[in-house]
């Protein structure tokens, strides 16, 4: 899991960006997008990036 602050590149707010690794192949990771699927990060940076609701960061 990876977090920032209000300086990410694709959201305002803090955000959580969860990815998977499969077998640690980096060529094939997937991240948990906004409307509940993996997908790739390349094309879906925007959806990647959860905003944390009431998060004090």
């Amino acid at each position: 899991m990876y977090q920032h602050g209000i300086y990410g590149n694709a959201a305002k707010g803090p955000t959580v960006r969860i990815t998977d690794i499969p077998n640690k192949n980096w060529k094939k990771q997937e991240v948990f997008t906004t409307d509940g699927k993996w997908e790739k990060f390349k094309g879906n940076e925007n959806k990647a990036h959860i905003p944390l609701d009431g998060s004090g960061f």
